[in-house]
């Protein structure tokens, strides 16, 4: 199993849901997904908005849950409510749409 194509194949789903449940045909192509040109700025929202909630999740813990199928402690810092928030408002950056 590879972890990273799951976390990739999780994100393409939730887009694709999320944009279709507002309407909007997206079609992905591994890890990009095409909208019309009206939707561009709802598709950065949305993939923006789902990075945030993988950061404030316990993602590393669930993930090796699922692998192990055991109770798995991971001594992982809380989220920081600032760095979510960033990655929600970041808008004009390059790295993240």
């Amino acid at each position: 199993m590879n972890i990273i194509h799951s976390l990739d194949g999780y994100i393409c789903r939730e887009i694709v849901k999320r944009l279709h449940s507002k309407g909007i045909e997206v079609s992905p192509i591994h890890d990009s997904f095409g909208v019309h040109p009206n939707n561009c700025d709802e598709l950065r929202k949305v993939y923006r908005e789902l990075l945030a909630e993988i950061y404030e999740e316990d993602t590393l813990v669930n993930l090796l849950q699922e692998i192990t199928g055991s109770d798995i402690k991971v001594d992982i810092p809380p989220a920081d409510k600032d760095i979510a928030q960033a990655i929600r408002d970041n808008v004009n950056g390059y790295y993240i749409c």
